[in-house]
């Protein structure tokens, strides 16, 4: 035991010293800093913790060493702890800027091209058209059966007038027609005939023409079914009729223009009615002497007149021909 004693005071006796020279060394700065270790020191048993117990008891007449001295030396021989390095942030995809779409420029108003001006076509006739150069129309009645208007129409061609065979049902066609060789510059006498509901149809081309100005150089009609308007554009009317037949239509002149107007009553012509007033030889020789002086046509193609030709011209007749059944003929 006192050995023991002995040994354990002389150890005392070492660790104190060796106490106090750390804390000169501390005091001077010359202490050198602990190892900085992070490993975690192992537990010491019990017995250990005893003998290091009564090792580090100061002995008796050996003064301790203030334990706030202590710490300030141990605070400044302890290295300070590196500062946490922050960790590097994670990088983010950005997501690419999208290239900007080219903005589609809206395209210049272009100024519309001008509308041309409507030009008035020059009527240029067909050279192998007879009637290019003349404006005579033969308007027929009803179903057009009746071979009265064939018949004046072959007549006149005979004598280089070349005439429009038409029906009744076309006023329109008709006018327009007329209308448009008249602007395209033809200036040939426009010259309308007609029999039955084509004496109407005559009538009504005659006012169409007096709507745009256009006159009209002479109408003769044969037995209309009504009262037939004459506009004043109508130089010259002719209408032969019977007041005592169904169809007994007159000339009914407009605007006053009664001189150019003319009524011939047939009721006393025998063998002259409503179906056969239109094959009378006679009066049509009348109606080709009245067309043939107003349209100009080839002298070659002219034919010589008779004598009683030549007098049907002066003055339209209302007497029966001599010889009826010689004058009129049936359709």
């Amino acid at each position: 035991m006192r050995a023991a004693s002995l040994v354990a005071g002389s150890l005392s006796a070492l660790l104190l010293i060796a106490g106090l020279g750390s804390h000169a060394w501390a005091q001077s700065g010359d202490l050198a800093p602990a190892p900085y270790t992070t490993a975690a020191k192992p537990k010491a048993s019990s017995a250990a913790r005893k003998a290091q117990a009564s090792m580090t008891a100061v002995p008796q007449g050996v003064s301790a060493v203030p334990q706030d001295r202590v710490n300030r030396a141990q605070a400044k021989a302890a290295p300070k702890p590196a500062a946490a390095v922050p960790a590097a942030p994670r990088l983010q995809t950005v997501a690419a800027t999208p290239k900007p779409r080219a903005v589609a420029t809206a395209p210049k108003p272009q100024t519309a091209p001008s509308a041309p001006r409507p030009q008035v076509a020059t009527y240029t006739p067909a050279a192998t058209d007879p009637t290019a150069h003349q404006a005579v129309y033969l308007i027929k009645g009803l179903a057009g059966f009746q071979t009265g208007v064939v018949d004046l129409g072959e007549k006149l061609r005979k004598r280089g007038i070349y005439p429009h065979i038409e029906t009744h049902g076309e006023v329109d066609t008709i006018a327009d027609a007329i209308i448009r060789r008249y602007k395209g510059g033809l200036r040939a006498p426009i010259i309308l005939f007609g029999y039955s509901l084509g004496a109407d149809a005559a009538g009504g081309v005659a006012r169409r023409l007096y709507e745009v100005k256009i006159p009209v150089a002479l109408m003769i009609v044969f037995g209309p079914m009504a009262d037939v308007q004459v506009p004043p554009n109508v130089a010259r009317a002719f209408n032969y009729f019977q007041s005592t037949s169904a169809w007994r239509g007159r000339l009914i002149p407009m605007g006053g223009n009664r001189a150019a107007v003319i009524n011939l009553n047939l009721d006393n012509a025998p063998g002259i009615n409503h179906f056969t007033i239109v094959s009378a030889e006679r009066y049509q020789n009348e109606t080709i002497a009245k067309i043939s002086a107003l349209v100009a046509r080839p002298r070659k193609s002219a034919e010589p007149r008779p004598a009683s030709q030549a007098a049907a011209e002066e003055k339209p007749s209302t007497e029966a021909p001599a010889d009826s059944g010689a004058a009129a003929r049936s359709n």
